[in-house]
């Protein structure tokens, strides 16, 4: 049963979304249903940073600066990788509000903008915000929760507190950006040894899926009654055309 869940408290006239605090059937069973650097926020402007489109053409070229000096030879990721950078366009292009700075996405709502996962949309997140590229402020609000109890097995209504979108804003990297660690590479060959025999296998019953289609066409074509009519066509034809050839060749081997 999925729990329906109704703002009491509107900070900032952000109402609280449904993809960061609902829950399929009940609320996890720890105590805080949010992270432990959530805050309530009184006023989003305070944590907003408006961006005209130099600004933010700046940002970005600095951005794939940083990433192209941090990438070492024979790897395709930076500091950033590709999939930050992706996310930095995302926030930047697709969701900043040029006029006021606000900029709170929902994760579902990056993730249909860019086609990412959402491991991917997190990874992406973490880099930028360690590089100091964004930063984060995550907000929690109290909100009125239907749900089923655990222990009477009725519906009931409290009043919690629970995380919602957070506030995001945009800058130019840190200088501390250059002397942070590279994320470690994946030692895992690709493709692995499994993934080869699978290949191997799926062409195999391509191929073998082909021969029989082609046989079975094959065989449908000589049993078609159409098709019979013409190959008996074509032997009549044959054999008076041939009729026809055997007075000029005796002619031939006379002269």
């Amino acid at each position: 049963m999925t729990v329906q869940l109704h703002a009491v408290a509107d900070y900032g006239n952000i109402e609280a979304s449904s993809d960061d605090v609902s829950y399929p059937h009940n609320p996890p069973t720890r105590e805080r249903g949010y992270r432990h650097t959530a805050q309530f926020v009184a006023d989003w402007r305070l944590h907003c940073r408006p961006l005209d489109r130099n600004e933010r053409a700046r940002i970005i070229f600095l951005a794939e600066a940083l990433e192209l000096r941090t990438k070492e030879p024979g790897r395709r990721n930076g500091l950033l990788g590709q999939v930050g950078l992706q996310v930095l366009r995302c926030l930047a292009f697709a969701f900043l509000n040029v006029h006021t700075g606000l900029l709170c996405p929902a994760y579902r709502e990056i993730e249909d903008k860019t086609g990412l996962c959402r491991q991917s949309v997190k990874n992406g997140l973490a880099r930028l915000e360690r590089s100091g590229i964004i930063s984060i402020v995550r907000r929690i609000v109290r909100a009125r929760i239907n749900r089923i109890s655990p222990i009477t097995g009725e519906p009931e209504q409290y009043v919690g507190t629970v995380q919602t979108v957070s506030l995001y804003s945009i800058h130019r990297p840190g200088a501390h950006a250059e002397h942070l660690d590279r994320p470690p590479a994946r030692n895992t060959p690709f493709p692995t040894k499994k993934d080869l025999g699978l290949h191997k296998l799926l062409s195999a019953a391509k191929a073998a899926a082909a021969r029989r289609f082609q046989a079975e066409s094959t065989q449908q074509e000589g049993n078609h009654p159409n098709n019979k009519n013409k190959q008996e066509e074509r032997s009549e034809i044959g054999a008076v055309l041939a009729n026809l050839m055997n007075p000029w060749a005796k002619k031939e081997c006379v002269g």
